[in-house]
């Protein structure tokens, strides 16, 4: 049930079994203390020190390679599903990859970006026929499936 936590607690051989809701710390009939969540297991690699970091991967960010700003350290990028250290991302880039669902997706907005950049020059109009949607779906879709296969 979401929202709610079951007391587990044990007394007597018999289980309290009384189900919380989320904003108490303590059960409401046996007055135990609600269990500490354990950590996912990606987050293992943000035990590490920043030095580790640091030494590791350069204090640069791994996208545009700025240093950190003064008094800041760099964000420490891992993957969440693997618990893989990725590198060090200054905080605009590390937020900016939560929008994207993975690599294919992030070329598809450069690809966009170019296409576009290209298209619209300063105080023109646009010299190239934007594909429609439907167009749009089906060239991304064979650009997945190109890359899967060279992958």
């Amino acid at each position: 049930m979401k929202g709610h936590w079951t007391c587990r607690r044990v007394a007597g051989g018999v289980q309290c079994g009384h189900v919380n809701p989320n904003r108490r710390r303590k059960c409401q009939r046996c007055g135990k203390p609600r269990a500490r969540r354990k950590p996912p297991a990606h987050m293992a690699v943000l035990d590490n020190p920043y030095e580790w970091w640091v030494a590791t991967f350069g204090e640069r960010c791994g996208i545009c390679g700025r240093p950190p700003s003064p008094g800041r350290r760099l964000d420490r990028d891992h993957d969440h599903r693997t618990g893989v250290a990725r590198g060090l991302l200054c905080h605009r880039h590390n937020r900016g990859l939560d929008w994207f669902n993975g690599p294919a997706e992030l070329r598809a907005a450069a690809d966009y970006l170019e296409r576009t950049s290209i298209a619209l020059s300063a105080n023109s109009q646009p010299e190239v026929e934007f594909p429609t949607l439907e167009e749009a779906r089906a060239e991304h879709a064979r650009a997945v499936i190109e890359r899967q296969d060279d992958a």
